[in-house]
C-alpha cells in the first residue's frame, strides 16, 4: 500500500465516520500522515521491545551516504589514541527507531560488504586482536553514522527501521549516486513500510487519534463562540 493510499483511507473513513455538523471540517493529509507515521513507530518499538521479528517489509535502506573525515577535536571525544581514524556522514541521517536495547539497524554496508555496529559508549575503549585491529566498525551518535577504521571508505549504505518513511524517500532523493534521480518526484507514491497486517493496526489507531483531537478542536471552537456571545 502507498503512503498516499493509506493517507485516502483513513480520510474517507473518518470524513464518513465524523457527526454530519462538523464533516466540512478540513483534516489535512499532512495531519494524517503525521499521526500514522507516529502510530506506526510505535507498534514497530513495542514489537522490538516484546523480541518480536520485525520483517523486512518495515525497514527501507539509505543509499550512497556520504562520508568525510572527522576533525581532530571531534575525534578525540571517541577514541583513547591520538590517530582515532574516524569518518563520519557528512550529513545527519533521518531518525533511525530505537528499543529498548538499541536502534533498529538491519546493516550497514560499504560496496556491498557489512560493517559491524557497535555501542558508541564502548567505542572509544573497545579493543581489537592485531587480526582485527583495522576491521571498520560503525556507530551512530548525534544523527550521523560513524565509521572506526574506515579511512578508505567514501560512502554507505543503512538497512533499518526509520521513524518517518518519506524522509527516507526524500534523503535518497536527494543524496543518490545516480545523476537520472528526480528529486521533485511525488513521494507518496511509495510504498507505506509496514507489514500488511499492521497497516491495519495503524490506520485504526490513526483514525482514534484523529477523531478525538478532531471534536476536541470542534469542541473548544464551539465553546469560544458561546463564551464570545
Amino acid at each position: 500500500m502507498t503512503i498516499r493510499e493509506i493517507i485516502e483511507r483513513v480520510e474517507s473513513t473518518l470524513v464518513s465516520g465524523l457527526p454530519i455538523q462538523i464533516r466540512g471540517g478540513y483534516i489535512s493529509h499532512r495531519w494524517i500522515y503525521s499521526v500514522l507515521k507516529s502510530m506506526r513507530s510505535r507498534i514497530l518499538i513495542q514489537k522490538v521491545n516484546k523480541r518480536q521479528n520485525i520483517s523486512s517489509w518495515n525497514k527501507q535502506t539509505l543509499h550512497c551516504i556520504a562520508l568525510d573525515i572527522v576533525p581532530d577535536e571531534e575525534c578525540l571525544c571517541y577514541s583513547s589514541s591520538s590517530l582515532c581514524r574516524l569518518k563520519r556522514t557528512v550529513e545527519k541521517i533521518p531518525d533511525i527507531l530505537s528499543g529498548l536495547s538499541d536502534y533498529i539497524i538491519e546493516s550497514i554496508t560499504s560496496n556491498g560488504n557489512k560493517i559491524d555496529i557497535v555501542n558508541k559508549n564502548s567505542v572509544k575503549y573497545q579493543t581489537f586482536s592485531r587480526f582485527t585491529d583495522n576491521k571498520p566498525v560503525a556507530f551512530i551518535d548525534d544523527g550521523y553514522v560513524w565509521i572506526k577504521n574506515g579511512s578508505y571508505i567514501d560512502h554507505i549504505s543503512i538497512t533499518a527501521v526509520f521513524d518517518d518513511p518519506i524522509a527516507v524517500v526524500e534523503y535518497n532523493n536527494e543524496h543518490s549516486c545516480d545523476s537520472q534521480s528526480d528529486c521533485c518526484a511525488d513521494v507518496t507514491t511509495n510504498e507505506f513500510p509496514v507489514d500488511n497486517d499492521l497497516a491495519d493496526t495503524c490506520i485504526m489507531m490513526a483514525i482514534q487519534e484523529i477523531s478525538m483531537a478532531f471534536l476536541k478542536q470542534q469542541n473548544n471552537e464551539e465553546t469560544d463562540k458561546e463564551e464570545k456571545n
